[in-house]
């Protein structure tokens, strides 16, 4: 019996006509024929027992994939501003796509099982599979087949061109005029975070100034009258590429192994690939920094995160110039990939919550700080708790109950999460069904649904208000957090910073957790009433709230938020200023160690 595999929806059926007309499920494989797709899942009409799915099978219990990941990702990043390392993240997440499939076939379904293995591919989108597959069916002495086809191409995710004005506007009134100052600090991240540091910075004497790809016409109202000036990249200027991927050493080349599938091939590819399409740009953001750097000698780097091209552009160039790196943290920590490793010299957190987690993830010790939560100094003052605190008496509820549920951004079928979130289109589908039907069950209950901000809509959620339309149910896209917490007696938050947001307001918050997660923040840590991953948890822990009153601590937990005795702005700038560079740990290169589990 042959296996058929497939590498995403639009490839399953009758293949692509001449005529390019789209595939729908109207010609699936035939009933009890083994079929697996690679991206996404089976609709519920097509499932039989003899149709899996990469996204079902390989979930938390593989969480060793996202370590691994990791590992690899840091050995090949060795070299600051060269390809590998200002493209870390997405090397993670492509890691993880071709490790899922390594990790099913010698940990979930031998291919010996099979009399050979056919791959439906998409031309010029798939060869990274089709290599994977090839070495698995050789070492089983499975015959392999590839059947390639014209599919959908990739959405193109090349950076849009600058508008001439902003372009303009950043040379007229940004600029890099020389203005050299023992305390010049260069801010680059979030305004909506950062913005409380840029105020305590001047109000402690120093110089800041704000590094943007391009020139960012609010910020620049905001700070104009106190001198803060923009430092401007306009990256989609870049032209020339002078980044190439890293060589691999022979050891190293013979370390990238999972299972007996080296990986080498296809990561070459990828960083090649990668590479001629962000080169030009990402070749002119670290020359722009490094002009910036050059005629201010900044003291310090401030950023949100320390992930993406940009921000790691910024710490390599800021260390090849003496200046010291700071993250303060910008969310919750759920996912590793974003948190850890660390290329920052600190990274400023919010409570012992924060810090403990990264220090479960790897994160050396004396490269944390706990500082407290700067966008709240103020928040904190202004917004009263809104539903009593831990040491007032339970009281059940009395009335009808109004329900807040803040969903997360949808995933993408085409760029695998980490294996420990496990958040697919399936487990999001179903994570989000089980509030819906739970919530339902709540006589005379009302339900407000609050979209992820970077969402405009959301099929999911569309669909189960249809289906639920005999609950009093409504979806809103936009307005500040805080506007919708009134009046709410319980929030459901899918692993979201403003889950935390709603508990600091001494809300009582559940934590959703998608079928088949794990790793996710424990929620005693972070002062939630509990995670629910199943129907039967949600109503349990929906009982705490509703009927014995559960009540949490809002701003009485420093361990959540540790803005308590000092204001945090006030804590990340002492920190910045007093860590002179003899205290920054070295960051030695990596040894090329790489773990398989």
């Amino acid at each position: 019996m042959e296996l058929r595999v497939f590498a995403r929806h639009e490839l399953v059926g009758d293949l692509l006509s001449t005529s390019g007309r789209a595939l729908t499920y109207d010609c699936l494989p035939k009933p009890g024929e083994p079929t697996l797709l690679l991206e996404g899942s089976w609709p519920s009409e097509a499932s039989d027992g003899m149709r899996w799915s990469l996204d079902d099978a390989i979930d938390g219990r593989f969480d060793w994939i996202d370590e691994v990941a990791t590992d690899w990702a840091a050995a090949l990043a060795e070299d600051d501003c060269g390809a590998a390392y200002l493209n870390v993240l997405p090397l993670r997440y492509y890691l993880v796509k071709l490790l899922r499939l390594a990790a099913y076939f010698s940990d979930v379904q031998a291919l010996r099982d099979f009399d050979g293995v056919e791959l439906v591919a998409a031309v010029g989108r798939d060869r990274d599979y089709a290599d994977v597959l090839a070495q698995m069916c050789r070492a089983a002495g499975v015959p392999c087949h590839v059947r390639w086809v014209t599919g959908t191409e990739r959405a193109s995710q090349q950076f849009p061109r600058n508008a001439p004005w902003r372009r303009w506007a950043g040379q007229l009134l940004g600029g890099s005029a020389i203005r050299k100052s023992a305390r010049e600090i260069v801010l680059c991240g979030n305004p909506r975070l950062l913005d409380p540091v840029c105020g305590q910075l001047l109000r402690q004497g120093c110089r800041p100034a704000w590094l943007y790809d391009r020139f960012a016409l609010k910020s620049w109202l905001r700070w104009r009258a106190s001198g803060v000036r923009q430092l401007v990249c306009d990256s989609s200027l870049g032209r020339e590429n002078t980044l190439t991927p890293q060589p691999f050493a022979p050891d190293l080349a013979q370390r990238l192994v999972c299972r007996g599938v080296s990986l080498a091939g296809p990561i070459r590819r990828w960083m090649a690939e990668r590479t001629k399409a962000h080169g030009p740009r990402q070749t002119r953001l670290v020359e722009q920094i490094d002009a910036h750097f050059r005629q201010i000698c900044p003291q310090a780097v401030v950023l949100d995160e320390d992930a993406t091209p940009m921000a790691r552009a910024v710490v390599a160039v800021a260390r090849r110039h003496g200046a010291r790196s700071f993250v303060v943290q910008h969310g919750v920590p759920c996912c590793r990939f974003g948190f850890a490793p660390a290329a920052a010299d600190r990274v400023l957190v919010w409570g012992r919550s924060s810090e403990l987690q990264l220090l479960d993830w790897g994160v050396p010790p004396e490269r944390i700080r706990v500082t407290g939560w700067p966008q709240y100094d103020r928040k904190r003052v202004t917004v009263p708790v809104l539903r009593g605190s831990a040491t007032a008496t339970p009281t059940p509820l009395t009335r009808s109950p109004r329900i807040l549920l803040l969903a997360t951004v949808p995933p993408r079928d085409d760029r695998p999460d980490s294996v420990a979130l496990h958040l697919t289109g399936r487990s999001y589908a179903e994570m989000l069904r089980m509030a819906f039907a739970t919530v339902a069950g709540i006589d005379a209950v009302e339900l407000i649904v609050k979209l992820h901000p970077r969402t405009t809509d959301d099929p999911v959620i569309g669909a189960l208000h249809s289906e639920f339309s005999a609950m009093r149910c409504r979806v809103v896209r936009r307005g500040p957090l805080l506007r919708w917490l009134d009046g709410i007696d319980c929030v459901l938050s899918c692993g979201s910073t403003a889950g935390v947001e709603a508990a600091m307001a001494g809300l009582p918050v559940i934590q959703l957790v998608p079928p088949g997660a794990t790793g996710f923040p424990p929620h005693d840590r972070w002062g939630l009433v509990g995670t629910a991953r199943r129907a039967a948890e949600l109503q349990r822990l929906l009982g705490r709230v509703l009927v014995e009153g559960w009540r949490g601590h809002g701003w009485a937990d420093p361990d959540v938020v540790d803005n308590v005795d000092k204001p945090a702005a006030a804590r990340v700038v002492d920190e910045i200023l007093r860590t002179p560079p003899t205290e920054i740990p070295s960051h030695p290169p990596g040894d090329g160690h790489v773990r398989i589990r």
